[in-house]
């Protein structure tokens, strides 16, 4: 099917984004999955607005690429494989589980590129490594083996921001 998105607009029911196209038209166009959902390398995003994924929403994207769309997670962001936006910003409570089996981005491991605007995560993040919890606050450090389970979750009042070396 086709979307076309020019102003505010949420989905209350599951999200099937496994074929079709999404326009999310102007900038200030946004789509809000309300429901979580499924979003597929077959579902062709367009457009410079954002994709919202709600509080207490679990979407997966496997493989996406939103083009110039935006994404905005306030939700549980869920990557398979890899997933391409224009922007991201990861707002309070907000969590993004990430799958590592190996060392090869997009292959052994899931991996969120950001590609033409800014990445947003600012504040104290807690990295969940192999069902341990660590809270980090600017400055501080955590080093741990690339291929072990974890996962990254905002717990500021704002934004956090965190750098991953691997």
């Amino acid at each position: 099917g086709e979307l076309n998105v020019s102003g505010r607009v949420a989905i209350g029911a599951y999200f099937d984004g496994s074929a079709g196209t999404v326009d999310i038209g102007a900038a200030n166009a946004a789509l809000r999955l309300d429901a979580g959902g499924l979003i597929t390398s077959n579902c062709t995003f367009s457009g410079d607005g954002e994709l919202w994924i709600a509080p207490g929403t679990s979407p997966l994207l496997v493989n996406t690429n939103l083009g110039g769309v935006g994404l905005v997670n306030q939700g549980e962001l869920r990557v398979s494989h890899s997933a391409t936006v224009d922007r991201f910003r990861g707002e309070p409570a907000s969590s993004w589980l990430v799958s590592m089996r190996g060392y090869e981005p997009g292959i052994s491991h899931d991996q969120l590129r950001v590609t033409g605007g800014d990445a947003l995560l600012d504040g104290a993040i807690a990295i969940i490594v192999h069902g341990e919890r660590f809270e980090l606050s600017p400055g501080e450090l955590l080093a741990f083996p690339g291929n072990v389970a974890h996962g990254y979750q905002n717990v500021a009042k704002g934004f956090s921001r965190g750098v991953s070396v691997v």
